[in-house]
């Protein structure tokens, strides 16, 4: 069976990359296992920001969920 995934798989510069180097630490550290507010709490931000974060992470991925959009995220080598 072959699945296509449709998303795009930009570093982002913070020039309308879909997918932003913010998003891809959040989601490297949820993959690490940390909850939203630890990751708000390491990076500085709020947890609405990291909430949003996941959101588009979610939505570029076409994931229905965190660990799915881990899954795909390990898959494609995005994080580690």
């Amino acid at each position: 069976m072959s699945v296509s995934v449709g998303f795009q798989m930009s570093m982002g510069s913070g020039q309308g990359g879909l997918f932003e180097n913010f998003d891809r630490l959040v989601l490297q550290l949820v993959a690490d296992g940390e909850s939203y507010e630890e990751a708000a709490s390491m990076l500085g931000a709020d947890r609405a920001c990291i909430d949003a974060a996941m959101e588009r992470v979610r939505t570029h991925l076409q994931a229905s969920t965190d660990e799915h959009a881990v899954a795909i995220g390990l898959r494609y080598r995005m994080i580690a």
